[in-house]
C-alpha cells in the first residue's frame, strides 16, 4: 500500500531529489527555503511504498490577488522502475486535500518529465489539462561537461570563441563576489535588461534569499554570484546554481552601455569551466526560445547566445492545470493575458 507523508528531513529529501534523473534545483530542500523567506507557505510531501520512499512533492501555496492556487516547481519526482501511474494517483489525491484546506481553486504542476505523449497522458487521466501560460522553462539548452576543457572550448561556435578571447584581451574582469557592491551591480543591470526587454525582474530580495539559500549548503549545493567588469564598471552578471550534477545560469543581466564589448562571453566560459571543476555534470542555460530559427522572438538573440557554446535542447512538458473550482477559470484569463502581451 502506497502512502503520503510529509517530510521533514532534509537529507532525506535532497537524497532523494539526487537520486532522480534530471536533477533540478527546483526541487531541492533549499527551494523551499527561499519560498518560506518570501512568506510562502510550503509542503514537502513524500511518496512511501512501504518503509521505500519512491516520490517526493515540493507544493508552494501560492496566494495571488486573484486567488490560491498550489504549485508544483519540476516535480513531482518519481524513482526509477517504478508505476509512475500508481503514485500519481495517490500523489493527486493528497494533493486534492491540500487544496481543500488551502481554499485553493486549483494546482498547477510544471513537470520535469520530457515531452512525449506518454507523460502527457499520465496528466490527461487525472483530469489535469495544459495550464495558459510557463512558469519554468520549458525548451532548455545544456551544455554536457565530460570532455577537457579545451575540447569545451573548441566545441564552441567560432564567434563565440573569438568574443570570449576578445572580452579577455578588452580587459574585462570576472569576479565571484557576493558582496554588497555585487549585489547592486546585478539590482542595476537587471533593471536596465528589464526595460530592454519588457519583462518583470525578481525582487533583489528574492535573489538574495535565492543565493543565501544554497550558498554554502553543502553536498555539491552551492550559489555563485558573478560580475563582468570592465574599467571598473559591471557590464554583465549572473547568479549561478549548483545542485546535483548540474550547474545552472537562472538569473543573468546585462548593461545597456558598451554593449560591445563581449563581457557576458567572457561571464559564462568562466561559470562553464567552475562548474567543470567542481565536477559537475552539466551546465544548463535554462530557458531558449520554442522556435529556434524565428528571428522575431523576443528569445532570439539570448537563443544564440547560449546555443553558442555548444551543448543540446531539451523540451519539457508544457505546465499543467487541475481545476479544482470555478475559480480556476477567474486565473485562466488572467494567465492568458498575460501570455498574450509576453508574445512569446
Amino acid at each position: 500500500m502506497m502512502r503520503v507523508s510529509s517530510i521533514e528531513n532534509r537529507e532525506e529529501w535532497n537524497e532523494f531529489a539526487r537520486s532522480v534523473h534530471p536533477h533540478t534545483f527546483l526541487h531541492a530542500w533549499e527551494w523551499g527555503v527561499v519560498q518560506e523567506k518570501q512568506e510562502g507557505e510550503v509542503v514537502r510531501l513524500g511518496v512511501y511504498d512501504g518503509e521505500r520512499l519512491v516520490a517526493i512533492s515540493l507544493v508552494v501555496v501560492v496566494r495571488a490577488r486573484r486567488g490560491t492556487f498550489l504549485f508544483i516547481p519540476h516535480g513531482p519526482l518519481m524513482a526509477d522502475g517504478v508505476v509512475q501511474s500508481a503514485i500519481f494517483f495517490v500523489l493527486v489525491s493528497r494533493l486534492r486535500e491540500e487544496a481543500e484546506r488551502c481554499g485553493a481553486a486549483f494546482i498547477r504542476v510544471s513537470p520535469l518529465l520530457e515531452r512525449t505523449s506518454e507523460n502527457a497522458k499520465l496528466f490527461f487521466d487525472e483530469g489535469f489539462r495544459a495550464a495558459p501560460i510557463y512558469m519554468h522553462a520549458e525548451n532548455t539548452w545544456m551544455l554536457p561537461l565530460d570532455r577537457s576543457v579545451e575540447e569545451l572550448f573548441a566545441g564552441m561556435r567560432k564567434t563565440t570563441r573569438n568574443l570570449v578571447r576578445r572580452a579577455e584581451k578588452d580587459g574585462v574582469v570576472i569576479t565571484k563576489e557576493a558582496d554588497e557592491k555585487s549585489f547592486s551591480a546585478l539590482a542595476n543591470l537587471y533593471q536596465q535588461t528589464a526595460r530592454k526587454h519588457g519583462f518583470t525582474p525578481f525582487s533583489m530580495n528574492f535573489v538574495r534569499d535565492e543565493h543565501d539559500a544554497f550558498v554554502n549548503a553543502g553536498q555539491g549545493t552551492d550559489a555563485y554570484l558573478y560580475t563582468a567588469w570592465y574599467e571598473g564598471m559591471p557590464l554583465s552578471s549572473a547568479l549561478v546554481i549548483h545542485f546535483g550534477d548540474s550547474a545552472y545560469y537562472h538569473h543573468g543581466a546585462n548593461a545597456l552601455e558598451h554593449s560591445k564589448i563581449p563581457s557576458s562571453y567572457a561571464l559564462q566560459w568562466t561559470a562553464i569551466q567552475d562548474a567543470k571543476a567542481a565536477g559537475k555534470k552539466y551546465y544548463n542555460f535554462w530557458g531558449i526560445a520554442e522556435d529556434e530559427e524565428d528571428p522575431n522572438h523576443p528569445w532570439a538573440g539570448l537563443t544564440l547566445f547560449k546555443k553558442g557554446f555548444g551543448g543540446f535542447r531539451t523540451d519539457y512538458l508544457h505546465a499543467q492545470d487541475l481545476p479544482i473550482s470555478w475559480r480556476y477559470w477567474i486565473s485562466w484569463a488572467v494567465d492568458t493575458m498575460r501570455m498574450r502581451r509576453r508574445g512569446v
